[in-house]
């Protein structure tokens, strides 16, 4: 069935596309009871993902090739015939066929080659939605779910909401709600709505870090509705019940909230799409940086309205506002370590994210640490620096890198070790520069076999194997030199990490 503009496909008895909003570049609209549209999306996604996957797939030295991969037979069955298949216990489908060609990996030898082989059977779908197989009609409980990622849209209310949809089993899912009409935040998790501003406070957000994200309207709106139990309703509906203890301090349970969301995992792809200022240190310095010198020039207004109004001009306030410029620019060039945030990734991934091993950090780091708006360490203090955040605890973070630098430096110089050195790339310092060039080389060697053991070591503890990947992993490692016996049982996990602590089984082989 053929697309009208605006990628909108129709089923209408006028044949016309209905009266919908224009979708946005890139996305196509389909009827959910349009058979036919949904039938080609099936086919065409099938032929994609065959020449996607399948194609160039090489094993054993013999790669797979494929050309001219499509659907055939008929595309349409009649209802005697959607008949005559239950009956005969039959399954109604189409067959995907294509040339195949088998070809040496190396030399590019042709080994053997077959023209218009079946390579799939494709249920056909019904026009009432259904797949006929062994004599009955199946209908999929589930045709589509949504990444995990954040979405926001507008309610018909006028509310405006963001859902956070992550991965089912990571994490609890939650949705942030903003209404107009009263300025309140909300966040609902579960069947739970809450209070935003109590739960932030509660989990040391400061008011001066809100009424910069929200203005000094919004958060007297929320901070007149704190409620002191929000928190302990966030605590049984984000942290799972076999982690709960509702004897724990309030500290604690603020820990184990974190904790809880922390291990929430969405789609990176996603994210960066839809929240580009959480990926993009440029976007972000420039968004936040504009942000407030809107502010300031407003202060600035306001205050010329009280001291000189109608006489202080505009050009007046543009110098002031240019000199508040002046003076931001220059505070953002006083303090540069050598790596930036987007260089330090991996440390963020395995700290706040829990995703890769921790090279060097604690598993929890010391109260006296942190501060109120800081509740996470150095790391998201400079995170937050980098994007154009300034506050009052800037020189005191500063001189702590300075510290930092100057005690494990001098010890990383004197025993340059990998867990030393990626201890200092968590603080922004590339070890190898405190190095002299013979032996940063070798160092920068060791750091890379510390790296990939800590690897294998994270992933093993964290995946199960099955019988075919255990034996998979003990034949890699007899063949690289391990003493295990092939002719018996497969490995088991305490024998796959001895085998990973020798160095039997690489990162390599783990995906």
């Amino acid at each position: 069935m053929p697309t009208p503009p605006g990628g909108v496909r129709s089923t209408s008895v006028t044949g016309t596309a209905p009266d919908l909003p224009e979708p946005p570049p890139g996305v196509e609209l389909r009827d959910p009871e349009d058979a036919d549209a949904l039938r080609a999306d099936i086919d065409r996604d099938l032929v994609a993902a065959m020449n996607r996957y399948v194609n160039g797939y090489a094993y054993g030295g013999v790669r797979l090739e494929l050309k001219n991969v499509r659907m055939t037979d008929k595309d349409r069955f009649s209802l005697s015939e959607q008949q005559e298949a239950k009956l005969a216990d039959r399954l109604l489908h189409r067959r995907m066929r294509g040339d195949v060609r088998l070809v040496d990996d190396e030399t590019g030898e042709l080994l053997e080659e077959r023209k218009n082989l079946t390579l799939a059977r494709v249920p056909w779908l019904t026009q009432r939605g259904t797949f006929v197989n062994n004599g009955s009609e199946f209908s999929p409980i589930m045709q589509s779910r949504l990444l995990p990622g954040a979405y926001t849209r507008r309610r018909d209310s006028g509310q405006l909401e963001t859902h956070f949809n992550t991965r089912p089993g990571t994490g609890p899912a939650m949705r942030v709600t903003f209404d107009p009409s009263t300025a309140q935040y909300r966040i609902k998790v579960g069947s739970s709505d809450l209070h935003a501003y109590s739960v932030f406070h509660d989990m040391g957000v400061t008011d001066e870090e809100l009424e910069r994200r929200w203005g000094s309207e919004i958060l007297e709106a929320n901070r007149a509705k704190y409620s002191g139990r929000t928190l302990e309703r966030l605590y049984k509906k984000a942290v799972p019940k076999w982690e709960r203890d509702e004897t724990l301090p309030v500290t604690e349970k603020v820990q184990a909230i974190r904790d809880a969301l922390q291990r929430a995992q969405v789609a990176d792809k996603l994210m960066r799409r839809d929240l580009p200022n959480l990926y993009s240190a440029e976007k972000a310095a420039h968004w936040r940086a504009a942000g407030r010198a809107v502010d300031q020039a407003q202060k600035m207004v306001k205050e010329a309205s009280r001291r000189f109004a109608p006489d202080l001009s505009p050009e007046a306030v543009m110098d002031q506002w240019l000199e508040f410029d002046f003076d931001f620019e220059k505070a953002a060039a006083e303090f540069e370590p050598d790596l930036s945030p987007d260089e330090m990734k991996e440390s963020y991934n395995s700290v706040y994210g829990r995703v890769g091993p921790r090279l060097a950090s604690m598993r929890r780091w010391p109260a006296h640490w942190l501060d109120d708006e800081n509740n996470q360490g150095w790391l998201q203090w400079y995170q937050k620096y980098s994007d154009g955040h300034r506050s009052d605890t800037d020189e005191k973070q500063k001189a702590r890198w300075k510290s930092f630098k100057s005690r494990h430096g001098a010890q990383f110089v004197t025993n340059p070790t990998p867990r030393r050195a990626y201890a200092l790339m968590n603080w922004g310092i590339d070890p190898l520069k405190l190095l002299p060039d013979d032996k940063a080389e070798a160092v920068k060697e060791e750091m890379d076999a510390y790296r990939r053991k800590e690897y294998v070591k994270w992933y093993m503890n964290r995946h199960d194997f099955d019988d075919s990947q255990r034996h998979r992993l003990g034949v890699l490692a007899v063949s690289r030199g391990h003493s295990f016996d092939l002719n018996g049982d497969d490995p088991d996990d305490r024998v796959l990490m001895d085998m990973a602590l020798g160095g039997y089984i690489q990162p390599e082989d783990l995906k």
